[in-house]
This record gives structure tokens, sequence and C-alpha cells, in this order.
């Protein structure tokens, strides 16, 4: 049983929960058209209901009541090369679209100065999807993952003065995990000893996770200063969301010891959304028709995402390892991104925007897998707004500028793709955003 444990921990670990891929690391750089058109540094503008997502005291700008829809279609595009004893890989991963939602609600409570708000919106998401790879058991099988994260959150706002104003913001999130790892292949060799279930035993079981979900709780503060009606300061920040992903369905599959496919309850756990904090400025120029706005962002990887554990308890098969579990060390750094982002009045009516951000992918080369390739750090932003009335319709469209990293981890207990394996992650997200106000 010993050694069967040391040997699933290195060759499946980096599968098991390598499966959310946004922007800055995990997180969109916006949540709106609106935001993303102007690179993410929306921490001092006047965007309504949808500061919900950014800086809570920016509801404060409202003038009565704000309601705004929005999605967005991200397609992440992803290619691998690696070699392997069956042969070498370089493939690009199947196309795929993820819907990401934000539909929010604001509104001033008469002349209190109190403004309150709700919003519902993706916090981040992606995946990834190989098909038909070779592995270094001569088979050719499939990677697959899969990352949705959710968040409900009530926001107050309030104006202490014609200048300052204070907001607060509680997140409930619920995410959920779902991912394959060579589900069709299984491997086993009892060793130089012979005897099978002895430490020196090497064993891959092809892996399938689905189900797997959990809540996560955080909070966010938010501050907002208008130095003059040409110059206002924003600042926010976020707390830690603590998750544990529970009762999915664990596949492991047994085959090659006669045991067949065997499913576990399967659980999550050490896999957290960051604290973040953030600061920056919003400028209007020539009589307001036009803002340039400026962020700078602190992520807290290195907290969220240290080691991490995947277990599989009650196994419906009664030969089978009793528990499995995947402890490995995912070892993110800190990230600091910067943005910048302009808004014109071309009409009375019309506004176009541009940004762009920047953050130094969070992950280590030698923690780079094709599971988990969050590795972009250039996004380009243009967008186009138009008002009808009372209803304003946004659209943007951001671009992930292309990254190729190559994993120099020649260590198979911790890099099973490798060593020199490369993977390049570009992405492009389409946003738009349907907003009234009153």
């Amino acid at each position: 049983m010993k050694g069967l444990a040391i040997v699933v921990c290195a060759m499946a670990a980096v599968s098991a929960v390598s499966v959310a891929i946004a922007t800055n690391g995990m997180n969109m750089i916006g949540y709106d058209a609106v935001s993303a058109g102007l690179g993410g540094a929306d921490v001092a503008i006047e965007t309504g209901c949808t500061a919900v997502a950014s800086n809570p005291a920016n509801l404060t700008t409202m003038a009565k009541q704000s309601f705004a829809a929005n999605v967005s279609l991200l397609s992440p595009r992803l290619s691998f090369k690696n070699s392997t004893m069956s042969g070498v890989n370089d493939m690009d991963g199947e196309v795929q679209v993820f819907p990401l939602p934000f539909i929010g609600y604001g509104a001033r409570i008469g002349g209190s100065g109190v403004t309150w708000g709700l919003a519902f919106f993706a916090q981040g998401g992606m995946g990834v999807d190989f098909q038909d790879v070779r592995t270094n058991f001569g088979t050719r099988d499939d990677i697959y993952s899969n990352v949705r994260y959710m968040r409900l959150a009530p926001t107050v706002a309030y104006e202490l003065t014609d200048k300052l104003a204070l907001g607060a913001t509680l997140h409930v999130g619920y995410s959920d995990i779902a991912y394959k790892f060579f589900p069709e292949t299984s491997y086993y060799d009892p060793g130089a000893d012979g005897a099978p279930m002895t430490a020196d035993d090497m064993v891959f079981p092809g892996q399938e996770l689905a189900g797997a979900g959990g809540m996560g709780y955080a909070a966010r503060i938010g501050l907002r200063y208008e130095i003059s009606p040409e110059l206002a300061l924003g600042a926010s920040y976020s707390t830690k969301a603590n998750l544990t992903y529970e009762d999915g369905d664990l596949d492991m599959n047994f085959s090659s010891m006669g045991l067949g496919k065997v499913r576990y309850e399967g659980e999550v756990e050490g896999f957290s959304w960051p604290a973040a904090a953030e600061i920056g400025a919003a400028f209007k120029l020539l009589d307001a028709h036009l803002i340039l706005s400026t962020e700078l962002q602190w992520i807290g990887w290195s907290s969220a995402l240290e080691t991490v554990t995947v277990t599989g308890k009650s196994p419906n098969n009664a030969y089978a390892p009793a528990t499995v579990e995947i402890p490995f060390a995912f070892n993110w750094d800190d990230q600091f991104v910067f943005a910048f982002g302009a808004c014109y009045s071309v009409s009375e009516n019309g506004k176009i925007r541009g940004g762009w951000n920047y953050g130094k992918s969070p992950i280590p080369d030698k923690n780079v897998y094709p599971l988990f390739p969050a590795t972009i750090e250039h996004h380009l932003s243009l967008g186009y707004g138009h008002t009808f009335g009372h209803m304003t319709v946004d659209l943007t469209y951001e671009h992930g500028v292309e990254n190729e990293v190559t994993n120099p981890n020649a260590d198979p207990m911790t890099n099973p793709f490798g060593p020199d394996d490369t993977t390049t992650h570009a992405q492009n997200t389409l946003h738009m955003t349907v907003s009234y106000r009153i």
C-alpha cells in the first residue's frame, strides 16, 4: 500500500487539481465589458452596479438605480509538446468556449448616502482538453480539466463625505472541479522483488474526477476618494476564500492489477482563491471626454496554492486500496499586476475604450504543465459602448497574448510530462454588457 501511494502521488498529482486557467493566474482581468475594455483598471472608475465585483465603494457614484447583465465568452488556445517512450506529442488542444456571466443590481436608499447592491458572477474558470495524447505506457489517451467558480455578492456602500466613500461586500461562492488524466490507461510493475503491494511497486492508475464541489466565503472592503472632479482614487482588499471540494466521483483505473476501474468518494483540499489588494486612480481630461485609469494589484497566490491534497475514500471494490491520498506541492508565487485603460467619448452617446494588463505568471517554470498552463502575462483589450436613453450596450474584445513556457524539470516524480515539455497558451474573450441606469 505504501508503494502505491508514493507512485500515485508522483505521477498523478499534477493532474488532480490542475483545472483552473484564467487570466491573472485564475482571476479574470475584468468582469464586464467596461472593466475589461479598460484592461481591468477599474478600481477608481464609475461603473454602476458592476462595482460589486471590483471596488464596492464605487456603488456610491450611481444616481438612483443601476442594473447590468453581462456574458463573457472565454476561449483558450493551447498547444503542447513533449517526448515520451511511445513517441513525440506536438498537438493543439480542442477548441473550448466558456460562458462567464455577470448579473447585478444596485440602488440608493433615499437621501441617506447609503447604496446597496447584489451581484452574481463568475470569478474565473477555464480548462484544457487534449485528446489522443501519447503516454509513457504505450497508450494514447486524454487529458481534460475544468473548473467553475461563481460568487453571490451582497454589498453596501456609504458616503461619509461628498469626497470619501466606503464599501463592503460579502462573497458567497461555489466552485466545482472535473478532470481526466489518461483515464483509460493503467500500468503496474511489482518491482525488483516481484512481490505485489510492496514499497518498490510502480503503479499508474488513470484517473477521472467528476462532480466535486464546495462553498467558499470571503469579504471585500473598498474605498473611493475624489480629490477633485477630475481626479479620483480607489482601493480595495479581498480576503482569501478557502475551498474544500467534496462529494466527487473519483475513478482510478487499476485494470493492470486485475481490479478494473475503482470508484472512490473524491475530495480536494488545500485549493484556495487568494487574497488580493489593489489601488488605482482615474483622471478626467478634455472636459471629461477622455478618462485615463491605472491600477496596481497584488494577488497572494503563495498562501492560497501551496500543498493540495486529493483523497479517495470508500472504494466500491473491497480488494482495492481503502484510501488513495495524493499530496503535492503547487508552490505558486505572489503576483503583481499593472493595468492601464483609456476611455474617449467619440460622440454624445458613444465611447471607445482600450486597455493593457500585465502580470508575470505566478507559476514557476518547473511547475508549468499542460493541465494548468495559466501562463499568459500580457492582455490587450478594445471596446465600444453606446447609450440609448437609460440603456447602454458595451462590447469588448480581450486578447491574451500567446506565451510559451518550457519546463526544465527532469524529475519524473514531480514532472511526469518532461523534461523540457513545452506549453503554449493564448486566449480570446468577448464581453457584452447591457446596463440600465436611472
